[in-house]
């Protein structure tokens, strides 16, 4: 039997109809609003994140709001943190429709208490990147060791070795997959391995800045 060419019609608007959008938007504070804008092809959930930011140069943190459309397969994996010589860290929650307007998010608690374990961190000088001298110890949750690498410029004249992000995370942190682009961290490589029970050089908290990672967060890749 022949489906009528009106049904096929209807029933391709429905489909049409149910695109989810969600509110997309990113800025200083604990909210930001921006416009409703149609979510991709394997998006099917609205995320509302926080990133807390060190300052430069030791000033007081700040937190960074975003909202966007992400899949739903990372939703659950929060909050995470992530630190080297400082620290950052994530929350973010999934939501649809009118539950985002009431949805609302907590930075994990900071524990600084040390665990026992230790993990490769950065120590840049200069063109180098260095990762191997010192390693940095543990607090509160934290029983990964995260790698992250920020791209290589597609200039040639400017491209250089990917610089290298080293330090403690949460188990959360490893498992967020290519959705940590979405809360505005770009980088080619992200990998885990697990943490030792001894330290070389182990880098104490605030010792050092990574600006360059501080920079990766805020490169909004939301729309």
């Amino acid at each position: 039997m022949k489906v009528p060419i009106i049904l096929l019609f209807l029933s391709t608007l429905l489909v049409a109809g149910t695109c989810l959008e969600c509110e997309v938007c990113s800025g200083i504070g604990n909210t930001c609003n921006g416009k409703m804008m149609a979510c991709s092809s394997g998006e099917d959930s609205c995320f509302i994140a926080l990133v807390e930011l060190p300052g430069s140069f030791g000033s007081v943190k700040y937190i960074q709001t975003m909202k966007g459309c992400v899949t739903s397969r990372v939703c659950g994996r929060s909050p995470a943190i992530f630190h080297s010589s400082v620290t950052y860290r994530l929350a973010f929650t999934c939501c649809t429709g009118d539950s985002c307007k009431h949805t609302s998010v907590q930075l994990p608690a900071e524990n600084i208490i040390p665990n026992g374990l230790y993990c490769p961190t950065c120590v840049t000088t200069g063109d180098t990147n260095d990762c191997s001298i010192a390693r940095v110890a543990c607090t509160g949750e934290e029983t990964e060791c995260l790698h992250l690498a920020e791209p290589v410029s597609s200039d040639p004249g400017a491209a250089k070795p990917p610089t290298p992000h080293k330090g403690c995370a949460t188990p959360p942190t490893c498992n967020l997959g290519d959705a940590i682009k979405k809360f505005g961290i770009l980088v080619d490589l992200q990998t885990c391995t697990k943490p030792t029970a001894f330290a070389s050089s182990a880098a104490g908290r605030g010792r050092l800045l990574l600006p360059s990672f501080i920079g990766l967060i805020l490169a909004m890749l939301l729309v």
